[in-house]
């Protein structure tokens, strides 16, 4: 049996990092792949820390939650600090920039695979709004790690989102998705005695 693939979402309260997370899960599902997500929020409703973890595998999941990430993603500065030391060696960590401005050297030691872009800024200038900055920042990170297919997350956001939301939804995805080239391919390794870790090309 294979290791899932561990993803944490994090971000302050309003961001829609939540939101995020539950359209990775489902897209997830309509791959046909088995799926655990769980959500942590801070009792502030605006502007504390909050997260969501999605597990993505092959095989049945037996265990529902992550100590350490094989992918994260941060919108905001304070989950940063808090959590950034949660990634896995070699993994890929996603920075929006707008918010979070300096990386400890601690990270570069644990990976070089750090993507850092200005997503909220971005979502400003291309749509007006910063509320569609969590489509645009899954667009990025399904293009790099080709965690889920796109039809499926377009799928997964007509099950989600009010309808008058879903087109502008869908081409945030899409305009994430454009931003970036780089690709890390994601290889699961089996479960063993030794420890388990999941690596990328």
């Amino acid at each position: 049996m294979k290791n899932p693939i561990a993803i944490r979402i994090s971000g302050i309260g309003g961001q829609g990092n939540i939101l995020m997370g539950l359209t990775l899960a489902k897209a997830a599902v309509y791959d046909g792949k088995e799926v655990v997500q769980t959500q942590s929020y801070s009792e502030q409703v605006r502007g504390g820390m909050s997260h969501c973890d999605v597990l993505i595998g092959d095989d049945p999941i037996d265990y529902p939650k992550a100590e350490q990430f094989d992918i994260m993603y941060f919108m905001h500065s304070l989950p940063f600090l808090e959590y950034h030391k949660l990634l896995k060696s070699n993994g890929v960590i996603f920075i929006d920039s707008t918010s979070v401005k300096e990386i400890p050297n601690v990270v570069r030691r644990i990976t070089k695979k750090i993507l850092t872009l200005p997503i909220t800024e971005l979502s400003v200038k291309k749509f007006g709004t910063p509320v569609v900055a969590n489509m645009v920042g899954l667009g990025v990170m399904i293009k790099t790690c080709g965690i889920v297919s796109m039809d499926s997350v377009k799928k997964a956001l007509k099950d989600l989102v009010k309808k008058s939301y879903i087109d502008t939804d869908m081409r945030a995805v899409e305009y994430g998705y454009t931003l970036v080239q780089k690709e890390y391919r994601i290889k699961q390794n089996f479960y063993s005695s030794k420890r388990l870790t999941t690596n990328f090309e």
